[in-house]
């Protein structure tokens, strides 16, 4: 069985050459290039709002006073990096998840990226699901076997305790490493996906 997204041979066709011997592809798809926010731009773009502000502001008022040529256009860089935050980086997230392409098959999921190409096995380790509010786009995260968690010492967190003079110190960090982790980002067909990850991952028959 073979589970397609609409768009013809652009997905299935490109990972076609990188499939093994008697492995079939069950689904394949692409992220969303129409969704471009996600939770953290409700903190990034009132930021890069800020800086893109105060560095025209800065550009234009040193220029205004007379300032030498050399500290005016100082603030050039500033500006540039204000306009990749607010908008590059969402045409940059545009572009790349046009060349973007998941597949799931009988063996692996796989992504290609132009002439980069990842794949992971579907069976086995852990896999994480989250669905967007409208219910339609999904990311997926496979993690293989072998993840482990990595611990940090603790970071002062506060001033030192009275009488002690030792500092405030807050818990140890942790966090997942993944060895040859895989995300599918923002896929709209939600349902297929992971109806072909659930038959990837099925018993075989006899």
């Amino acid at each position: 069985m073979t589970i397609e997204v609409p768009g013809g041979l652009a997905p299935a066709g490109r990972l076609q050459s990188y499939l093994r011997p008697a492995e079939e592809l069950l689904w394949c798809g692409k992220p969303d290039p129409a969704v471009l926010f996600s939770a953290t731009d409700v903190v990034a773009i009132p930021v890069s709002l800020i800086w893109l502000g105060f560095a025209i502001f800065w550009t234009l008022f040193a220029r205004s006073i007379g300032a030498p040529t050399v500290i005016w256009m100082f603030g050039i860089p500033f500006v540039a990096i204000g306009l990749w935050l607010l908008v590059g980086r969402f045409i940059a997230k545009v572009i790349r998840r046009r060349g973007t392409v998941y597949g799931v098959t009988t063996e692996r999921v796989l992504v290609l990226n132009g002439s980069s190409f990842r794949e992971t096995p579907v069976k086995g380790g852990s896999m994480q699901v989250r669905r967007r509010r409208n219910g339609r786009h999904a990311t997926v995260g496979f993690a293989p076997f072998g993840s482990f968690y990595a611990y940090g010492p603790a970071s002062m967190t506060g001033p030192p305790m009275p009488g002690t003079g030792m500092p405030t110190m807050g818990s140890p960090t942790r966090r997942r490493v993944t060895p040859g982790g895989m995300m599918f980002s923002d896929v709209a067909d939600a349902d297929a996906l992971l109806a072909a990850i659930n038959l990837a991952k099925a018993p075989a028959a006899g």
